[in-house]
C-alpha cells in the first residue's frame, strides 16, 4: 500500500532521569542541566550509562517498518548500575515533548527488550516498562527501540515526534530472590545464524558486472551473498561476479591464481574481517573448498553433472554467468561454472575471461542491523564489538 512507503520525520531525544539516595529517603531529580553529549549521569549511589551511542540517541527520516524487520533495529541501551545496598525499582518512561503536529501514539511503536511491541496509545502514563528492579551492587541492561509501524496512515505526513526516555517512580524492593532481566535485552540476529543465500549489503558492492565473457549469460544477482557459516564464523560471496577475469597472457595456473589474489584486496573492508585482517586467511577467490562447503563434493567429482547434487538447481552456484572455481590442486585444468550447460566445466587455458568471485571471511560477531535478507531488502550488517 502506498502509506507504507512514507517518510515520516521523527527526532527522538533521550535524557535521562535518574534517582538520588539520601540518608534513609529516596528521592527523584531530573538532570535538566546536563551536557546532552554526556554519555554517563551519576547519582551517588546509582548510575545511568549509554551503553549504545545512537548518535546523541536520536534519529531522523524514520522510514514506517514491518514487524519482520524490528529485530534488525538498533536499540537505545542503558546500563543501571546500582553501587547502594538495597535494591531499587523503578519505571521506565518515553515522555512526548513534542511542540506540536505530534504523530499519532498508535503509530509509535516500542519494544522493550525481548518483550512483545506494543504502541505508545497503550501505555498507561507513557511507562514503557514497569518495575524493573536492579539488585544492590549489580547492574541492569535495558533496550529500547522506538519505531514508525507501517501502518502509518497518509494523515501523518509532516507531522513529527520527540521524546525522553526517563527513569521514575524509584521505589525499594525487599525480596532476597534472585532477578531474572535477561529479557530486558533485545535479541541481535548474527549473520552467522542466517541461512545460506540470504543477501547482505556489503560496502563494496556498488560495482555492477552483468556478465563475463559471453553477453548472453548474465549474471542474476548484483552485491553479495552469504555463501556458508563454518565455525560459526560466516562467508561472504558476490552474488555474480566481483570482477571479469582479464589476463589475457597468463599461461598457467599458478600464474593465472596469483593475478587473481592480487586484485581481491580491493573488496576487503577491515571493519567486517574476521580478526580485523585483510589477509590470504580472510579474502581469498572462490575455490574449490568453497564449492565442497556448499555442495558436498568437489569440482572434479561433478564435472559435466547437470544435476541437484551438483549445483544446478542451487542459485548461489548456478547464478546465471561464467566464473572461475579455483582448484590450486590440479595443474593441468582448472574449473569453471558453465552456465549454458548448468555444471562445472574444466579447461587448459588459463586466460579465459570468466568471472572472478571474491569470498570473504567475516567476523564472528556481525550482527544483523536491518533487512530481511532478500535482494531487495538485503541484510545490512554491523559489528557487535560496539554493542559491548
Amino acid at each position: 500500500m502506498e502509506n507504507k512507503r512514507l517518510v515520516i520525520t521523527i527526532f527522538i531525544v533521550i535524557v535521562l532521569v535518574s534517582v538520588l539516595f539520601i540518608s534513609n529517603s529516596y528521592s527523584i531529580f531530573t538532570s535538566e542541566n546536563a551536557d546532552p553529549n554526556t554519555n554517563v549521569y551519576k547519582t551517588g549511589n546509582l548510575d545511568v550509562t549509554y551503553e549504545i551511542d545512537n548518535d546523541n540517541v536520536k534519529f531522523t527520516d524514520s522510514k514506517p517498518i514491518s514487524e519482520n524487520e524490528v529485530s534488525g533495529i538498533k536499540p537505545y541501551r542503558i546500563k543501571v548500575t546500582n553501587y547502594g545496598n538495597v535494591d531499587y525499582k523503578f519505571n521506565i518512561i518515553l515522555d512526548d515533548t513534542t511542540a506540536t503536529d505530534v504523530i499519532n501514539y498508535k503509530y509509535i511503536m516500542v519494544k522493550v527488550g525481548k518483550f512483545d511491541s506494543f504502541s505508545l496509545a497503550s501505555a498507561n502514563n507513557n511507562i514503557i516498562r514497569e518495575g524493573v528492579v536492579v539488585k544492590a551492587n549489580s547492574s541492569v541492561l535495558v533496550d529500547v527501540k522506538i519505531y514508525i509501524s507501517n501502518s502509518i496512515s497518509n494523515t501523518e505526513v509532516g507531522k513529527n515526534f520527540s521524546a525522553k526516555l526517563s527513569i521514575n517512580g524509584i521505589a525499594i524492593y525487599s525480596s532476597n530472590a534472585d532477578i531474572d532481566n535477561s529479557n530486558l535485552i533485545s535479541d541481535y540476529q548474527l549473520l552467522s545464524s542466517a541461512s545460506a543465500g540470504s543477501f547482505v549489503l556489503f560496502d563494496n558492492d556498488d560495482d555492477i558486472i552483468q556478465y563475463c565473457y559471453n553477453t548472453s549469460s548474465k549474471y542474476r544477482f548484483n552485491g553479495y551473498r552469504l555463501l556458508y557459516t563454518k565455525d560459526g564464523i560466516p562467508y561472504l560471496t558476490s552474488s555474480g561476479a566481483s570482477y571479469c577475469y582479464d589476463n589475457v597472457d597468463s599461461d598457467s595456473t599458478i600464474n593465472m591464481i596469483n593475478y587473481m589474489n592480487s586484485k581481491i584486496y580491493n573488496y576487503c573492508n577491515i571493519k567486517y574481517m574476521f580478526e580485523g585482517k585483510c589477509d590470504n586467511d580472510t579474502i581469498h577467490v572462490f575455490n574449490n573448498n568453497d564449492y565442497k562447503e556448499i555442495i558436498g563434493s568437489s569440482v572434479s567429482n561433478c564435472e559435466h553433472k547437470n544435476d541437484v547434487y551438483c549445483g544446478y538447481g542451487n542459485d548461489i552456484i548456478n547464478n546465471g554467468g561464467y566464473y572461475w572455481i579455483i582448484d590450486s590442486s590440479s595443474n593441468l585444468k582448472q574449473f569453471y561454472w558453465d552456465p549454458v550447460n548448468g555444471y562445472v566445466n574444466g579447461t587448459s587455458k588459463h586466460n579465459l575471461e570468466y568471472g572472478v568471485r571474491v569470498v570473504l571471511k567475516l567476523d564472528k560477531d556481525v550482527y544483523i542491523e536491518k533487512g530481511i535478507g532478500t535482494y531487495d531488502s538485503p541484510y545490512v550488517i554491523k559489528n557487535t564489538d560496539k554493542l559491548s
